[in-house]
């Protein structure tokens, strides 16, 4: 737009309507001349021209003369609260500038335990049609199959976070779970399904902790738009920045409902971060044995996970840093032969090949005295605990109920919704984590054969693509057989009855 085309606009307004489009448009658009029309700036000389075409058919003025803001809010589609700052800008300042554009950050992905079984289903999938997967290829899956949101490093520090990693043979990447967590799910597997074909099997008791905070709500909500209606809507109630305080909860259950009078509950004294940073294992201990093994039937099976305070060693760990008196004192105690000249080192030596392999935990120890057994989740599986789905059934009920953003109403809502979760909804919990477990057994010995024969080509060149490479499976001869994962440590599915 050039000072010929505003001294034509000239014609048809009055003096001040013209100096403040003449003001704006200088400022805003014409700030150097040969400068490119960002798309804004040519919307709204087409808003200012529609407007002048249509005083021309109305053959006068559409807003008087003398208001001149709205004439200029009419002409050009802005607010006059935006035409005051650029003015008081302008008087100010000399000049007018865009104003610094702050970029809102995208919520990191974080998906929720059963997507995240759907994803690692996702994963076996592609060894099932022997086929390698790539970050690219598991993106497109994901987002299809499970409606995953994130990008290729969202993707990325979940796989690793689902005990994933991108394994190296042969020059050649593949995406493989880890050996250890293969081999733990396998053992859950299977004594949990032992534990539960056991004639008159014992009660098996799910724990977990949880945490709320005061300011929980849901996302979004039913807002009025429209006329009368403030530009950001009408309703709706005004959260707080932050989390606010933090309410932890510890409780159990069964398939027939949570366990009468083991409820914990205590508000953090930080408010941030989760409850693993309050929790402890002295914390959890007392919890056990006032709360959850007095009010449990004799023999039950205790199902937990192994956080921290879950897995406190029963006895201090020894290692090659300890001090030559604690050596001592453990071979020892455990009436182990040794020489009173040896040093350190020596003394150490002994220790590591009389050393269990597992150190016994505290809790396992605690459980057994009081006529328990724990039986600990698989690394990265907190899907195989029903109680997952109490919490957010728990959860949701506390976020659309939650109105006032305080602690106290807070902790009296999660009451609420603990007397709302029914024997019913356990049982579909369970029920639920039995289909997933029953999946697992079954894709299990099928999946470590796919494995087994996936054949990875070794005369090509890897060097081409340092992050990944995609392989075909074929049978010609210069390929070789590569197993991506071990079989089972114990024995062959296909021994299992079914």
């Amino acid at each position: 737009m050039s000072i010929t085309t505003f001294q034509v606009i000239a014609t048809s307004v009055t003096r001040p309507t013209y100096l403040w489009i003449f003001r704006f448009y200088h400022s805003k658009i014409m700030s150097q001349r040969g400068t490119p029309l960002n798309s804004q700036a040519r919307d709204i000389i087409l808003k200012v021209k529609d407007y002048f075409q249509r005083e021309k058919a109305a053959g006068g003025f559409i807003t008087p003369v003398q208001k001149v803001q709205e004439r200029l809010c009419d002409a050009t589609g802005i607010s006059r609260s935006s035409i005051y700052r650029i003015d008081r800008q302008k008087q100010s300042k000399g000049a007018t500038s865009t104003p610094n554009k702050t970029r809102e950050r995208k919520k990191p992905v974080q998906p929720d335990d059963f997507d995240r079984e759907a994803i690692r289903r996702t994963i076996h999938k592609f060894y099932f049609r022997k086929e390698l997967p790539t970050l690219d290829k598991l993106l497109a899956a994901v987002k299809d199959d499970v409606g995953f949101k994130g990008r290729r490093t969202a993707l990325w520090e979940l796989l690793k976070d689902l005990g994933f990693k991108y394994h190296k043979q042969n020059n050649r990447k593949y995406l493989t779970e880890r050996n250890e967590v293969v081999a733990l799910r396998h053992h859950y597997l299977r004594t949990i399904r032992d534990i539960r074909r056991q004639p008159g099997p014992p009660t098996i008791i799910y724990l977990d902790e949880t945490w709320v905070n005061a300011h929980s709500s849901v996302d979004k909500c039913w807002l009025e738009f429209g006329a009368g209606c403030h530009e950001a809507g009408k309703g709706g109630f005004q959260v707080s920045t932050g989390k606010g305080k933090c309410l932890i909860v510890l409780h159990a259950g069964t398939e027939n409902g949570f366990i009468q009078g083991a409820k914990d509950t205590f508000v953090a004294k930080k408010d941030e971060g989760d409850y693993h940073q309050e929790m402890n294992a002295q914390h959890f201990e007392e919890w056990l044995i006032n709360q959850l093994f007095p009010n449990i039937p004799a023999g039950s099976i205790i199902v937990m996970d192994n956080a921290s305070y879950h897995s406190k060693n029963a006895e201090e760990n020894i290692n090659s840093n300890s001090t030559r008196a604690r050596m001592i004192e453990w071979l020892n105690n455990h009436n182990i032969v040794y020489s009173a000249r040896l040093t350190r080192p020596e003394l150490y030596e002994i220790i590591k090949r009389h050393k269990p392999l597992s150190q016994k935990k505290r809790v396992d120890e605690l459980a057994k005295q009081h006529g328990h057994q724990v039986v600990r989740l698989p690394p990265y599986h907190c899907e195989l605990n029903p109680i997952e789905l109490i919490w957010a059934q728990v959860k949701y009920y506390v976020k659309t109920h939650n109105t006032t953003f305080k602690i106290a109403d807070v902790h009296r809502l999660f009451d609420e919704a603990l007397q709302h979760v029914t024997p019913e909804n356990w049982a579909n919990a369970v029920d639920h984590v039995k289909e997933i477990e029953e999946r697992m057994w079954q894709e299990a010995g099928a999946l470590d054969d796919c494995i087994q024969q996936m054949i990875i080509s070794t005369d090509q060149d890897s060097s081409s693509d340092d992050s990944e490479v995609e392989h075909t499976c074929t049978d010609e001869p210069h390929c070789s057989y590569e197993r991506l994962h071990p079989r089972n440590l114990y024995h062959d599915y296909e021994s299992e009855e079914d």
